[in-house]
């Protein structure tokens, strides 16, 4: 399964367990990265850019 995102979409990371936090970022980048991840999401809470499996995104806000 692999979200379809394009760069400046809003994104939210979906938690696996009820202990993690969701957090908000913007996808900068998309492609094959290290580990088979598949975008670049900058995390405003981090204030740094992160690769990211997309199979744990889920698209708040579309780019137009």
């Amino acid at each position: 399964w692999r979200l379809s995102v394009k760069i400046g979409d809003l994104v939210k990371y979906r938690p696996t367990t009820d202990y993690e936090d969701i957090y908000l970022g913007l996808v900068v980048e998309t492609g094959v990265y290290a580990g088979r991840k598949d975008i670049k999401v900058f995390w405003s809470v981090l204030n740094e850019a992160a690769t990211e499996f997309s199979k744990y995104l889920e698209v708040v806000s579309e780019s137009r």
